[in-house]
Parts: structure tokens; sequence; C-alpha cells
């Protein structure tokens, strides 16, 4: 849980550095800005994770674990910032399309990295799809701590470091909560032994499959 923990806030500086550098300016400069930061987050992130997994996840792939951790990251900032820098869009919408939007979106951004991260799991980890569902959970929780602490202490006007700093605050509660939740989850996964009626598939794109 400490070494997630400290993955993940230090990665989580790049995007509150540049989110913090490029407040005020236009969505279409902070955007890709934020998504390069959550890559890093996410690459921060996976090789943390991967100190973890790969004493305990035999022919665990540390390269491939950080790539799609850190793409998967990226993803889910873009997803995120979408409401935001879209917004001029959206406000018009019927409230029912609102509504199956933003379900849409959140579901996409809880699932993205779990997913990614199944996909690469070792061949015949067993049950590796419960993973998408403790990383689902993990960022939900996370996601929660950081609203309780860093948007009620930002105001207008403050300086850069003053958002930058309320950002790690904020950075800190969401990772220690998500690492919590996820390192409930790698204990039930490193559990389970193995079922030879199952084996993960090595092919991009593709999971659990049952064999006959």
């Amino acid at each position: 849980m400490l070494i997630v923990s400290v993955g993940e806030l230090a990665g989580f500086g790049a995007p509150v550095l540049l989110g913090a550098w490029t407040h005020g300016m236009s969505s279409a400069l902070q955007l890709p800005a934020l998504v390069v930061g959550g890559m890093v987050e996410g690459a921060a992130l996976g090789a943390a994770q991967a100190l973890v997994l790969r004493p305990v996840l035999p022919g665990f792939r540390t390269t491939a674990w950080v790539v799609a951790t850190s793409a998967a990251a990226g993803l889910a900032w873009l997803v995120g910032m979408l409401p935001s820098t879209t917004h001029e869009t959206w406000s018009t919408w019927p409230v029912g399309g609102v509504t199956v939007a933003a379900i849409l979106l959140g579901g996409v951004l809880l699932i993205s990295i779990g997913t990614a991260q199944a996909l690469v799991m070792p061949a015949g980890t067993p049950r590796a799809y419960t993973w998408v569902w403790w990383t689902a959970l993990g960022w939900c929780a996370g996601l929660m701590a950081f609203t309780m602490v860093a948007p009620p202490l930002w105001r207008a006007g403050q300086l850069p470091v003053a958002i930058a700093l309320i950002g790690v605050a904020g950075g800190a509660v969401m990772a220690i909560a998500m690492s919590a939740v996820t390192g409930v989850g790698v204990m039930r996964l490193c559990a389970r032994p193995a079922d030879p009626g199952w084996a993960l598939t090595s092919s991009p794109g593709v999971g659990l499959l049952r064999s006959e």
C-alpha cells in the first residue's frame, strides 16, 4: 500500500503542475497538457504497482504493465476533462442525453486502467477480470477522497503554487484511498488457486476465455 501510494502521489504531481501552469489558458492548451501529465502519472503508478506484483505473479511483464497503465491513465484524464472542455456543446442537450453521457463517461473513466492492466496480466492468472472491478472501486474511493479535500480549498485568483499545493494534498488522500482498496484486490487475486478452466490470453484486446 505504501509503495503504490507514494508512486501514485509522485506521478500525480505531473498533472497537478501542468494544470497549475495552464490554469486560465484555453482548453485547447490545457487538455493535451493534462493528458500528457496523466500519462506520466500512469507510468509512475504502473511502476510502483509492478514492484508489488512482480514477486507474486509469475510471468509478470513490467514494461507491458507500465505502458498499459500510462495509456489508460491518459485516456482517463481525457474522458475526465471532456465535460469541462465541451461545456458549451452539451449544456444545450436535454437532461436525458446529459445523464446518459455522464454515465458512459464515468464508466469509461473508472474501468479504463483496470481493463488495460487486466489485459496484460500473466497468462493463467485466475479470474484476472476481477481486477477491473477492484480498480474501479479503488478509483471511485480515490476520486471521492480527492473531491472532499481539494475543490473546497480552491479559490478564484489563487497563485499557481497554492493551486498546486492543494492539488498535492488532494492527491495524497486519493492515493491512499485508491491503494488501500486495490491492495485488498491484490490480496484476493493472489490468494486464489490457479484454475485450469481459465486462461488469460496474451493477445491484445482479448480477455479471459474459458477453455473447453
